[in-house]
């Protein structure tokens, strides 16, 4: 069972990473937007999240790790 579907991170001003396997298999995950602040997708971060859409990724962002969609 998913727990998440529908994430706004826009309004995170101090999100800078989102862990290893933070979303893993959340089937019917869908992420708009993630805020500027955002530095780091980590490893496995949205693995296994085959419905996931990301409309725009963060000019700050520095690293997307392994795996990470």
């Amino acid at each position: 069972m998913d727990l998440f579907e529908y994430c706004d991170f826009s309004a995170l001003k101090a999100l800078t990473w989102i862990g290893n396997n933070a979303f893993t298999e959340c089937i019917s995950l869908h992420v708009p937007l993630l805020p500027e602040s955002l530095t780091d997708i980590q490893n496995n971060a949205f693995q296994g999240c085959p419905g996931v859409i990301i409309t725009k990724l963060p000019n700050n962002l520095e690293r997307i790790g392994t795996n990470a969609f």
